[in-house]
């Protein structure tokens, strides 16, 4: 079995341009994560920008409380790739069509809330579209509070 840290990676969950993020376990406490890296060559300019603008992502992330956003476990940049270990948020992507238009509505206002929350953090994360299951987590956490 393939690992990356300490974590026993069980599948891949999604790829884009810039890295992959996959299902993972951390067996000394049994518990699944999801594990983001990023694919940056650590030698030419446009790679040590992005690892620099993944670094910034994992340290801020790191240090948010929101019961909306992902609850980051580990950073690790000392090997040969660089990571995020993270809560693992079981659901769908939403490119997959929505059935009414009043669910598109409470997710936007559940996504508003979070970037309001979140202002004085200077956040920005590099994956948020509509292709990326962790937004997924806004239709399973606290969402009836707005309604």
């Amino acid at each position: 079995m393939e690992t990356l840290g300490r974590y026993q990676i069980l599948g891949e969950l999604g790829r884009g341009g810039c890295g992959i993020v996959y299902r993972a376990l951390d067996p000394g406490i049994g518990r699944a994560v999801a594990i983001k890296t990023i694919l940056a060559d650590a030698n030419s300019p446009a790679g040590m920008a992005l690892r620099e603008r993944f670094r910034r992502e994992a340290r801020s992330a790191g240090n948010l409380s929101h019961p909306n956003i992902v609850t980051i476990h580990e950073f690790n940049d000392s090997g040969e790739v660089m990571f995020i270990a993270m809560e693992l948020i079981q659901g769908q992507s939403l490119a997959v069509p929505l059935d009414e238009c009043v669910h598109t509505l409470r997710v936007s206002i559940e996504l508003l809330a979070i970037f309001r929350s979140n202002r004085s953090n200077s956040f920005f994360c590099s994956s948020a579209n509509a292709e990326n299951p962790l937004l997924a987590i806004v239709f399973q956490r606290n969402l009836a509070h707005y309604f």
